[in-house]
């Protein structure tokens, strides 16, 4: 029984069954990580940036809304919702509302 040490034995039954040393297995490069990091903290305070340049929204309906939601009182309006498709459908594919007149 042989115990492989550094991979010596593998190595040694090579060079016995072929007369030729064993090829040494390559290595792979290790690649530097400073500019994985540099690129990753550069993302990072640059969504931080956006993050707080943002203030398209109201934070305090925001906050409204999960209370809302946390409470069960958050009320969700199937036909307002439907209707806000249709109203988008109609817009994106250009239907004016003249054509709908079967309704």
């Amino acid at each position: 029984m042989s115990i492989p040490i550094n991979n010596l034995a593998s190595s040694l039954a090579t060079q016995s069954t072929t007369g030729r040393p064993a090829a040494k297995p390559v290595e792979k490069e290790k690649a530097s990580s400073a500019p994985a990091e540099s690129v990753g903290s550069e993302i990072g305070s640059l969504r931080q940036a956006a993050l707080a340049s943002t203030s398209d929204f109201d934070r305090d309906k925001v906050e409204s809304i999960k209370q809302a939601i946390a409470d069960g009182r958050y009320v969700i309006d199937s036909r307002r919702i439907a209707e806000s498709f249709y109203s988008l459908e109609r817009s994106l594919y250009g239907i004016s509302s003249d054509s709908d007149s079967s309704k």
